[in-house]
C-alpha cells in the first residue's frame, strides 16, 4: 500500500493520521472536515474519528471548543445513533440551538435524533 505524507499528517490509503507531535493540526483536520458535510445532513464523531484514526471524544471536545461555529459548522457533528446530542456556545451549553440550526438547514430532528438518512460517512464520500 502507497504511503503519502506532509508535516504531521499521514495518508496511508485508509485514514489520515496526524503526528504526536502537533494537536493543532489535529484540530484543524477536524475543523476543516466539519466544513466538508453538505447542507442538509450530517456526519459523525465517529466518521471524523475514523479518518483521523483518533477516539470519537477528542473529535468532541475539539467541536466544544469551536469559536466559530458558523464558520466550521459543528452542529453537523451526531453520535452515531443519531442523536443530536449537546451544543456549545462562548463555553455555556446552548440547549436546542443545535437542533434549531439542522432544522434551519433542512435537517429534521426527531424526539432528538437525525434520520439515519440524513448521516453522511465522510471515509465513504472522501475515500472512493
Amino acid at each position: 500500500m502507497k504511503r503519502y505524507s506532509i508535516p504531521c499528517i499521514v495518508f496511508d490509503g485508509v485514514s489520515l493520521r496526524a503526528c504526536d507531535s502537533d494537536k493543532n493540526v489535529v484540530k484543524e483536520l477536524i475543523l476543516a472536515l466539519t466544513q466538508l458535510v453538505p447542507i442538509g445532513n450530517v456526519t459523525t464523531y465517529s466518521s471524523i474519528a475514523c479518518l483521523l484514526n483518533i477516539h470519537p471524544r477528542i473529535v468532541a471536545l475539539v467541536l466544544k471548543k469551536n469559536e466559530r461555529p458558523i464558520v466550521y459548522p459543528c452542529h453537523r457533528v451526531v453520535r452515531s445513533d443519531g442523536y443530536v446530542g449537546g451544543y456549545t456556545l462562548s463555553g455555556k451549553r446552548a440547549g436546542r440551538v443545535k437542533e434549531k440550526l439542522l432544522a434551519l438547514e433542512g435537517v429534521p430532528v426527531i424526539n432528538g435524533r437525525v434520520s439515519p438518512r440524513r448521516i453522511v460517512d465522510l471515509t465513504k464520500l472522501l475515500l472512493t
